[in-house]
């Protein structure tokens, strides 16, 4: 689990992927469909740090089978021939670790932002006051 790099972009594509499993196996299709929005956000973050793309949908499958967190398994035949994956007890593990992480960032940020909404208040008010 040391691999993931917290902080990067790729991480957070693949804690995004990841998620997806929560309700079992998917297959490549499914998890583009899923993840349209959440790639889009982070192409979009990416572009605005001025960093590269967290990458391809088939790279971060790659990348999380190689780390171990996913298996994929051929499902059906001929033209109907899928690739199905499936979190592993290892990817179930960094996701239960990242997914505390992760809320652990969110609700910093939901205290942080109530504080800053109280002290934009404050300062309305202190301005209001002192335009008498």
């Amino acid at each position: 689990m040391d691999e993931f790099n917290a902080g990067s972009l790729k991480d957070a594509f693949d804690f995004f992927i990841l998620k997806r499993f929560a309700d079992g196996p998917l297959s490549t299709s499914e998890i583009q469909q899923r993840l349209k929005p959440i790639q889009t956000f982070l192409d979009l973050l990416a572009l605005k740090q001025r960093k590269a793309s967290p990458g391809s949908l088939l790279k971060a499958l790659e990348r999380l089978q190689h780390r171990g967190c996913l298996k994929a398994e051929h499902q059906g035949s001929g033209q109907s021939e899928v690739m199905v994956y499936s979190l592993t007890a290892s990817g179930r593990q960094h996701l239960e670790v990242e997914s505390i992480r992760q809320e652990s960032i969110v609700s910093q940020f939901v205290e942080t932002s109530e504080l800053d909404k109280s002290f934009s208040k404050f300062l309305t008010t202190r301005r209001s006051a002192g335009a008498n």
